[in-house]
C-alpha cells in the first residue's frame, strides 16, 4: 500500500480553518450573553399598541384620551419607543359590522371577465406563437450550416424579439385592465378561475 504524504500548505489552511472557526464560535458565544446576566431583558415581540400597552401600567390623565409618543412614554410609565403616534379611536368598532363591498351591476362584473378572458387568451396565443418559434428556431440551429440557414434564423430570431414585445404589451394590458376593473369597483375574485 502506498502512503500519500499531504503538503504543508493544506495542513497549514486546514488548521487557519479550524482556528478561525472557534474564534468565530467563541465571539458568537460572548455577543449573545446579556449585557446583564443579573437582569435579563425579554425580546420585545412585534404586535399593535393596545398590546403591548396591556403589559404597562399607564397613568393617564383626568380629562380625556391620551396620545402615547416616543417621548411622552416613559411619563406614563413605559421605557421603551413606540412607533406609532395617532390616536385612534377604536372605542365603538367592535359594535359595528364590517362595511358591505358596494353592490356592482353584475352586466359590469361580466363585462369585464369577458375582457379579462379576451385578453388572456390574446396573451396565451401568444406565449404559444413564441414557444413554436423558439422550438423551431432550436432545431434550426442543429441543422447544417448554409447561407439558407443563417437566413431563416436571423428571420425568427427578429420574430422571436418582436412576440416577447408582443407579450410584453399584452400583459401590460391585462395588467392596466385589472387597474380600470378595480377603480370601478370589481374585487380581486372576479378574475380568479378565468
Amino acid at each position: 500500500m502506498q502512503q500519500v504524504s499531504v503538503p504543508k500548505t493544506h495542513t497549514i489552511l486546514r488548521a487557519a480553518r479550524a482556528t478561525g472557526l472557534l474564534l468565530s464560535l467563541s465571539l458568537t458565544a460572548l455577543t449573545s450573553l446579556p449585557a446583564s446576566a443579573s437582569d435579563p431583558q425579554p425580546t420585545p415581540r412585534p404586535g399593535s399598541l393596545a398590546a403591548y400597552a396591556s403589559g404597562r401600567p399607564l397613568v393617564a390623565p383626568a380629562t380625556g384620551p391620551i396620545t402615547i409618543t416616543n417621548e411622552t412614554l416613559e411619563q406614563h410609565g413605559g421605557c421603551d419607543a413606540v412607533s406609532s403616534s395617532a390616536h385612534v379611536d377604536t372605542s365603538n368598532e367592535a359594535d359595528q359590522p364590517p362595511p358591505s363591498p358596494t353592490p356592482v351591476n353584475p352586466k359590469v362584473r361580466r363585462r369585464w371577465q369577458r375582457e379579462y378572458a379576451r385578453q388572456k387568451k390574446a396573451i396565451a396565443k401568444l406565449e404559444s406563437e413564441r414557444a413554436s418559434t423558439a422550438a423551431d428556431l432550436d432545431q434550426l440551429r442543429c441543422e447544417r450550416l448554409t447561407a439558407r440557414t443563417f437566413a431563416r434564423e436571423d428571420a425568427l430570431e427578429a420574430e422571436l424579439q418582436q412576440l416577447n414585445a408582443d407579450l410584453r404589451r399584452e400583459r401590460a394590458a391585462l395588467a392596466s385592465l385589472v387597474r380600470e376593473a378595480r377603480q370601478e369597483g370589481a374585487v380581486p375574485g372576479w378574475f380568479r378561475g378565468l
